[in-house]
């Protein structure tokens, strides 16, 4: 359980963070949407105790700015998932989609590895 507060705390540091994709399509309308909602987040202020009011304005938008709220609160909780590093046996090799083969291998260790097949090749 946490206060308001500290959900308002943590998705303001939350979407500092964050990105956001606008589309020209349904989503991105929707997208739009939500940052609208963001925006429009907001709590009163009251005049008597000079402060703005706890609980935020009930209205459209108090429910995409809570929803954002608890994500702030929640994704930091979450673990990442454990990756296993791959053994250095040699670089990997990707092919793009147009044919080009992409390797995770500097300059010079592309030399060393083209010069060893060479002397395997005429020894």
């Amino acid at each position: 359980m946490a206060s308001v507060a500290d959900g308002i705390n943590a998705g303001r540091e939350t979407i500092k963070l964050a990105e956001f994709h606008l589309g020209p399509d349904e989503r991105g309308q929707r997208m739009q949407h939500g940052i609208d909602g963001l925006k429009m987040y907001r709590r009163t202020w009251d005049d008597d105790r000079k402060s703005f009011v706890d609980s935020p304005v009930k209205d459209w938008a108090e429910h995409i700015g809570s929803s954002f709220r608890y994500l702030g609160l929640a994704w930091r909780d979450v673990a990442p998932a454990f990756v296993p590093k791959r053994q250095a046996d040699g670089p990997t090799y990707q092919v793009t989609a147009t044919g080009v083969v992409r390797a995770d291998i500097g300059v010079k260790a592309a030399v060393e590895a083209m010069m060893r097949r060479k002397k395997r090749m005429d020894g």
